[in-house]
């Protein structure tokens, strides 16, 4: 083979390697609180005013954990929004949900919410973890409230996951509901 057929060759030989990588999966939290029956009263308009995450999440690709002190970033498993604006929109979904009536993101409300996520972690096929506290501040002052809710992983993949950061959120939803309706 001669130089020059070489030199033709080899670019369209790696062209047609870079083409074979795996697709890009793309996936999204959903709401998934039970509707009240009836709402909440005496809590007046709620907002849910700030929602922090943690860095190690704030990134498009999905961070899976693979030892206590080992995180693997999917190339190819992405968030479909940024994780922040998800977790805020489904809190805020799922809040309306179980409180019977509209929570808003950022806006002014007779209850303030802010929520910060100390953990949102997952290990594949097994569970998801989050670790949230979370303040009200209202005209009686401010409350705060924390819990670790852990959600199982029902199966291998990161649809698993992402199904299970959204029942965990709904769960966190339910448990900032009884902080605001105290």
């Amino acid at each position: 083979m001669s130089l020059r057929t070489l030199c033709v060759l080899l670019p369209i030989v790696l062209c047609a390697c870079a083409g074979t990588s795996s697709p890009t999966h793309y996936y999204t939290l959903s709401v998934e609180a039970a509707r009240s029956d009836r709402p909440v009263a005496g809590i007046g308009k709620v907002a849910l005013a700030r929602v922090t995450i943690p860095e190690l999440i704030d990134r498009t690709s999905m961070v899976v954990r693979v030892a206590p002190n080992q995180v693997e970033v999917s190339d190819f498993n992405r968030w479909g929004e940024p994780p922040r604006s998800a977790i805020a929109r489904v809190l805020a979904g799922d809040l309306t949900r179980v409180l019977g009536r509209e929570v808003s993101i950022g806006a002014q409300g007779d209850q303030r919410l802010a929520v910060d996520l100390h953990r949102f972690d997952a290990v594949r096929s097994r569970a998801v973890t989050v670790d949230a506290s979370w303040t009200v501040s209202d005209k009686a002052g401010a409350r705060e409230a924390h819990a670790e809710i852990e959600e199982r992983v029902e199966g291998n993949d990161y649809a698993a996951i992402a199904a299970a950061y959204s029942r965990a959120l709904a769960r966190l939803a339910h448990e900032i509901g009884a902080t605001l309706s105290r």
